[in-house]
């Protein structure tokens, strides 16, 4: 095998070994952004993990909101369908 091509096939080598890294990286970042948003500060300011109940209450509030806002204008179809989604959570809440 020639230099060149042995440097050739390093390049393909160091390619696929950083485009593997980045992925990982991604997948990295996606989880700490998952994390960093299920997190929470006390009354002492202090970070703490919010709990699957308290991530769950706090979709309920929203969608809560949501359907008053869809029942207001008269958007009966979507608040059916947010209804249902209601009614999800809180099963999966009372499961808990």
């Amino acid at each position: 095998m020639t230099e060149d091509e042995l440097n050739r096939l390093a390049d393909k080598i160091a390619d696929i070994v950083i485009e593997t890294l980045e992925k990982k990286q991604r997948e990295w970042d996606q989880q700490f952004n998952l994390e960093l948003e299920q997190m929470a500060t006390d009354r002492f300011g202090s970070a703490r993990m919010l709990t699957q109940e308290e991530i769950l209450q706090q979709e309920l509030d929203r969608l809560k909101k949501l359907l008053s806002s869809y029942i207001d204008n008269e958007q009966y179809e979507s608040a059916a369908a947010i209804n249902n989604k209601i009614k999800k959570i809180e099963n999966k809440i009372k499961k808990l």
